[in-house]
């Protein structure tokens, strides 16, 4: 009955906790134009789930031990023979396994999260190769307004001369594909001289349709060449700007003036104009990636950002760029507007939300880990307190009696800390998709969460063992 009421009660807190950190998880929400309607509330299955795991909890708890005191030696017990005895003589008990355990999973926890903090912090400062400050940009289509290609190819320019026209823009330009977005895009092209991959016609590339200007606006070097122009329109000759890595991978550095093929070796030449800077493309953690430009105007497509840049508030250009698409044309529908830092954070969302989760919980586990060390230590304590005032009676120093007792404790936490750095070490393999520019095996992250860990346990064992030194030798004797 005791231990039920015990697991009642911790189940209540429980549910507490629960609703807290479920308003907490809640609030990290994707920075994507869609909403997302996640229901972590407290419902009756979840009540119910609560109380299942509260009364079998405390069944299982209470009943083992209540089944194992009543088996004992009624002679030994009333004589204050044996409690003691088994405590010594018992190394590893359920208690101890339980307790390593848990400090095994807190000290896993805590590992992963320091990686996520470590690798949102260098994720922020990963140089993407475009200006992260200074752009806005707003995302619309034309598919919902019934426009034909050419239609929208006159939209493009009326807006961009619209938003071009305003005072706090310096540059503009519209893309069908954002640096660092959800909307991945590439193309097979063959290239002369330039052999495939194996059991594959042509190279597979990522691409971006662009009007002029997209380089100036994102503050993206061109390092040889031109960048695209009026001249580059529907029917001119088809051109293309290939990046830095493009250039090195398929032409040894030497691209302007190559051609390169949509599909296989039998599509219309293409004639690289332009080499820009490498910038990062799909994910913040990639390396320097082949990508292809080619002309807005010679590729149409009907769904399309504009970004502009500017000297102030980057925020005060996505209300310019809404009123210039509807002042051309209301019915055009506008699917988001945001800044690059608002779009660059979707790259963040995963080490972030991580990082904030993972610790919530690291912090939780370590809390319960250190509760339930101090409960074992307390609970030799108490069942040594006779052994106790015998060693200090007979003149046992208190920093020796407090050392014999914390020597079970740190047996305890060392034997906890090493299974946990090794089930971390094994897990931090398949994180290492998600962290951006860490060594996830690096012994520093280990070193600190280890080293904090073993303080707050150091302490969770050092004030039942202290006081242990303040028990009386003639009361303790006299118990007998």
């Amino acid at each position: 009955v005791e231990s039920v009421l015990l697991a009642s009660i911790g189940g209540v807190v429980g549910v507490g906790l629960a609703y807290g950190l479920a308003r907490f998880i809640v609030s990290f929400k994707p920075p994507i134009p869609v909403p997302i309607a996640i229901d972590l509330g407290i419902d009756v299955r979840v009540l119910t789930f609560a109380l299942g795991i509260s009364l079998l909890t405390g069944l299982v708890f209470g009943l083992v031990p209540a089944i194992k005191a009543s088996r004992t030696n009624l002679v030994s017990a009333l004589k204050n023979e044996v409690s003691a005895l088994r405590v010594i003589g018992r190394r590893w008990s359920l208690r101890n396994v339980l307790v390593v355990g848990q400090i095994t999973i807190s000290l896993v926890l805590m590992v992963v999260a320091g990686l996520f903090v470590k690798s949102m912090r260098t994720a922020s400062e990963i140089d993407v190769g475009f200006d992260m400050d200074q752009v806005a940009m707003a995302t619309f289509s034309v598919d919902a307004a019934g426009y034909t290609e050419e239609q929208a190819g006159a939209l493009y320019t009326a807006v961009l001369e619209r938003v071009a026209a305003e005072p706090t823009v310096t540059n503009a330009a519209v893309t069908n594909r954002v640096p660092l977005g959800a909307l991945l895009r590439s193309v097979d092209v063959s290239i002369d001289g330039f052999e495939p991959p194996p059991n594959r016609e042509a190279t597979e590339i990522d691409i971006a349709n662009i009007s002029p200007g997209y380089f100036a606006t994102l503050n993206v070097p061109l390092l040889e060449g031109r960048d695209f122009g009026i001249q580059d329109a529907d029917r001119a000759q088809a051109v293309a700007i290939v990046s830095r890595a493009a250039a090195v991978r398929f032409w040894n550095g030497d691209a302007l003036g190559r051609t390169i093929r949509f599909g296989g070796p039998g599509g219309d030449p293409i004639t690289i104009v332009g080499v820009a800077a490498d910038t990062k493309v799909r994910t913040l953690g990639e390396g320097a990636r082949p990508y292809l430009y080619v002309p807005l105007a010679q590729v149409r497509d009907r769904f399309v950002t504009i970004m502009a840049s500017t000297r102030g508030d980057p925020a005060a250009l996505r209300d310019v760029l809404r009123g210039a698409i509807s002042a051309v044309d209301a019915s055009v529908p506008i699917q988001e507007t945001k800044t690059m830092p608002q779009h660059l954070g979707l790259m963040l969302f995963v080490p972030r939300m991580g990082a904030a989760v993972i610790s919530a919980f690291g912090v939780l586990a370590m809390l319960l880990a250190c509760l339930g060390l101090y409960g074992v230590v307390a609970f030799a304590v108490s069942t040594r307190t006779r052994e106790l005032g015998i060693r200090l009676a007979l003149g046992a120093q208190p920093g020796r009696v407090t050392g014999m007792v914390m020597r079970e404790g740190l047996r305890l936490v060392g034997a906890g800390m090493i299974l946990g750095m090794v089930f971390a070490t094994a897990l931090t393999f398949p994180l290492s998709r998600v962290l951006y520019g860490i060594d996830a095996l690096a012994p520093s992250n280990y070193l600190v969460v280890g080293a904090a860990f073993f303080g707050v346990a150091f302490l969770a064992g050092f004030v039942p063992a202290r006081r242990a030194t303040r028990v009386d030798p003639m009361l303790s004797l006299r118990q007998e």
